[in-house]
């Protein structure tokens, strides 16, 4: 929703948390060339319920589904970028990771321009 900003309030919670690894899951699937039905009836039904049921934050559930996707793919799709024939292993995680650490500083940059932001700390 943050990244968004189509509303002006910020949604963090465990609900995107899964939806960001059902993404993952997704990314693998096709990756490996698995068959997603099933997992497409699971997004299916939560993506009814994200719009049917108030109180729950689609845009939440959005955010969490692309972001996870983004990070699976970085893992599995990035590392195909170095050559075959000169890949380390060290080389792979550390690309993937690399997609991962970009994405959290989009997010992070995002907080920051983020109208009326504060930054909450516990004391």
């Amino acid at each position: 929703m943050l990244w968004f900003g189509l509303e002006n309030t910020i949604t963090v919670g465990a609900s995107g948390a899964i939806f960001g690894l059902i993404g993952a899951e997704l990314v693998l699937y096709l990756r490996l060339k698995l068959n997603p039905t099933s997992l497409l009836m699971i997004i299916g039904v939560n993506v009814v319920a994200s719009f049917t049921i108030s109180g729950i934050s689609w845009l939440g559930h959005l955010g969490g589904f692309v972001i996870g996707a983004l990070v699976a793919a970085g893992f599995v799709y990035a590392p195909e970028l170095l050559p075959r024939d000169k890949r380390t292993r060290q080389q792979v995680e550390g690309l993937g990771w690399a997609c991962a650490g970009v994405i959290a500083a989009a997010i992070a940059i995002r907080f920051g321009t983020f109208p009326g932001a504060d930054v909450y700390t516990l004391r």
